[in-house]
């Protein structure tokens, strides 16, 4: 372990005020990212725009993510976190007021490409923030919790739409007052008392951390490709054996379910074990569970638990890995690693994708003359814009369907 791998022993005193404040902002803001993706989806859909520059549009987000990844650890040594949390919430909020402004595909790239940037930056702060004030003891529990309200607030954001519904401004507005509230949690906040030996180390960049800890980096990579690949699969997938769209509308809630539930007796369990035990037996499960999903995919009941469980140990790749960098680096690299995760992430869901519709295009899934046609699979994910986070990952697919060789349009029921 050299200058920079420097054990991080967290405050001797935990800040729970903070702890909550930090949580409560982000499951706000997430809210706001998850009625986002399907909402400017159908609405893109209303005005014509096919499926694959509707696809490009969602991938600015990415984009954003990257360029802030990038940008961060050098933003954040100047500004510090509380700060820069403030300004990227109040732009990510502003910036949600533009789109009903200056509806139409061409301006929604802009201003998709800076609310990526924007709303990025809170999500690697906030990662950086929560991991600065849990302390080593209950680290695992401490991100458990914060995964777990995460996902539940990108679960909840479409939901949203069945009471706003996806037209005019009250959706939108929706988004405005969660980054408002979102805001509002910021300020209860304090940032950590810093390190200041580890703070006044020389720094490292984002890419440069790559030296430092590649397998948890090719970790976050997989857990991108997962998210945003298999989960646009699977649907298809799943309808090849004679499940109906309600059914699998089931099942992926099962999955997002159990990603969002178990981190908890997950991080509770890498506190207890010693070293990456955990991480590693969540790694080998989450390879598992889909070699096993052709013999279970028959039967209903193995099934949503097999479903249930995958979705748990694939999402605590994130938690746990979360959780080692907060035990082993602390100061600049802390932010270098935490700014590294997400470029990965983000790497994985851009051409996580691109992968399923290349799969599905080999298998001959979704295409006319395989067992489930495009017009099916569309429509299921079309059904799914109430349904938790997967109206969020499908229409952040759509490069799969054109891929898959789909060129209709979407119908919202």
């Amino acid at each position: 372990m050299n200058g920079h791998d420097q054990l991080a022993s967290g405050p001797e005193q935990t800040d729970w005020r903070s702890i909550a404040a930090v949580t409560t902002g982000i499951s706000v803001l997430s809210v706001m990212m998850g009625l986002s993706h399907p909402l400017l989806a159908f609405n893109l859909n209303s005005q014509g725009v096919s499926p694959t520059m509707i696809g490009l549009n969602a991938a600015m987000l990415g984009l954003g993510l990257l360029i802030a990844g990038w940008a961060m650890p050098s933003v954040l040594s100047r500004f510090g976190l509380r700060s820069t949390a403030i300004v990227c919430i109040a732009l990510t909020t502003g910036i949600f007021v533009l789109y009903p402004v200056f509806p139409g595909l061409e301006s929604w790239f802009v201003i998709r490409f800076l609310h990526g940037l924007a709303s990025s930056g809170i999500f690697i702060i906030c990662d950086i923030w929560i991991n600065r004030l849990a302390p080593q003891r209950i680290r695992g529990r401490v991100l458990g919790a914060y995964a777990t309200v995460f996902a539940l607030g990108f679960a909840i954001g479409p939901a949203i739409l069945t009471l706003t519904g996806t037209e005019g401004w009250p959706p939108f507005l929706s988004g405005v007052a969660c980054g408002i509230v979102s805001l509002a949690g910021i300020l209860f906040a304090t940032e950590p008392a810093g390190d200041e030996e580890a703070q006044a180390a020389p720094g490292v960049s984002a890419l440069g951390f790559l030296r430092y800890a590649p397998s948890l980096l090719i970790a976050f990579l997989g857990f991108g490709l997962f998210e945003a690949g298999l989960l646009s699969l699977l649907p298809i997938y799943l309808l090849d054996f004679s499940h109906t769209e309600s059914a699998v509308a089931i099942l992926l809630a099962t999955l997002i379910l159990g990603s969002a539930l178990l981190q908890i007796p997950i991080g509770i369990l890498a506190d207890w074990l010693p070293g990456r035990t955990m991480f590693f037996i969540c790694v080998g499960l989450a390879v598992l569970a889909p070699v096993l999903l052709p013999v279970l995919a028959s039967d209903w009941y193995p099934l949503l638990v097999h479903l249930f469980l995958w979705g748990g140990f694939a999402f605590g790749i994130y938690t746990l890995a979360m959780k080692e960098l907060g035990d082993r680096f602390t100061g600049k690299m802390l932010i270098a690693g935490n700014a590294a995760f997400a470029m990965a992430w983000s790497l994985g869901n851009l051409i996580g994708p691109a992968i399923s519709g290349g799969m599905i295009a080999w298998t001959g899934l979704a295409q006319e003359g395989g067992t489930v046609d495009g017009d099916i699979a569309v429509s299921l994910l079309a059904d799914f814009h109430d349904d938790i986070q997967c109206a969020d990952r499908m229409f952040d697919g759509h490069l799969l369907r054109s891929a898959a060789g789909y060129d209709g349009q979407f119908r919202c029921g």
